[in-house]
């Protein structure tokens, strides 16, 4: 533990705008910024030793680095954020067996989940889903949570990202009333799994969620999940229905695959994989 307290390396190598925005809407201080990782890193350290039921597998500066600009470097709230990443994947260890990228490989080239090249917009990184091709009957959504986990888990790796956030673009096209009333039945939907993900154990900034041609029976998992969600979660969703446009005042229809109207090539599968050198 001593090495960790004793570390004084910056593990930033951002600069110009995006260092502007981070000092702007994340109170980061470039000065302090080595300081209160090792603060966070001092009561991570105490935290651990006050309980038997956790043990925290990262404690490097670039780590703590996420959860501290995901809390606009409040070290409490960082701190809590750290150890609800950690209670989190105790809590659902039983959907998160075989936590590694090679056992999701068949949903990283599946082509229904991917990641854009562009950010969008705002500078945040985009997820992108095409729930209507996916497999339901084959593919279990305790499946689909760890790969999400996993990419995300890369994802936060880029400061780029840490500082401009994550946003969620989803088709429903072909989403059909089997797929949906299938998936209001799973623990991952009933419990709003992912939602509590989200919103309270990971270290990202949940910029905007974006779904277009969803089907009128989509009201039922929206009805199921709405109570779980914050309001400023609430407030980031928006559902436009068949107004593909109305997601251009959004997006810009240059950044866009063409499924969602945009002038990029269609969603490639296999987008994923080249977040996962060596492990696939």
């Amino acid at each position: 533990m001593a090495s960790q307290e004793m570390d004084n390396t910056d593990p930033s190598t951002i600069s110009g705008a995006t260092l502007e925005k981070a000092k702007r809407e994340l109170n980061e201080d470039p000065g302090k910024r080595v300081e209160l990782i090792q603060e966070l890193g001092r009561q991570i350290t105490e935290a651990e030793a006050a309980t038997d039921d956790l043990k925290f597998t990262r404690k490097d500066n670039k780590f703590l680095l996420c959860f501290l600009r995901a809390r606009k470097f409040d070290v409490e709230r960082a701190l809590q954020l750290y150890i609800n990443y950690h209670k989190y994947r105790v809590k659902y260890a039983h959907l998160l067996t075989d936590y590694n990228a090679k056992s999701v490989e068949h949903i990283l080239n599946s082509g229904f989940f991917g990641v854009l090249d562009q950010p969008l917009n705002d500078g945040s990184k985009c997820l992108v889903f095409l729930p209507g091709r996916y497999d339901i009957h084959n593919i279990p959504v305790s499946s689909l949570l760890k790969a999400a986990l996993l990419v995300m888990d890369k994802l936060i790796e880029d400061e780029e990202t840490q500082v401009h956030g994550l946003s969620l673009l989803q088709d429903q096209e072909g989403v059909s009333f089997s797929h949906v009333m299938t998936l209001v039945g799973t623990e991952v939907m009933r419990k709003a799994i992912l939602v509590e993900m989200v919103q309270d154990a990971f270290p990202v900034r949940f910029k905007s969620c974006h779904m277009i041609r969803q089907p009128w029976y989509f009201s039922f998992v929206y009805t199921l999940i709405k109570p779980f969600l914050k309001q400023k979660l609430r407030d980031r969703i928006q559902l436009h229905g068949w107004d593909v446009e109305a997601l251009h005042d959004h997006v810009d229809p240059s950044d866009l695959p063409e499924e969602f109207g945009g002038e990029q090539p269609p969603l490639p599968t296999g987008t994923l994989t080249k977040l996962f050198p060596g492990e696939l």
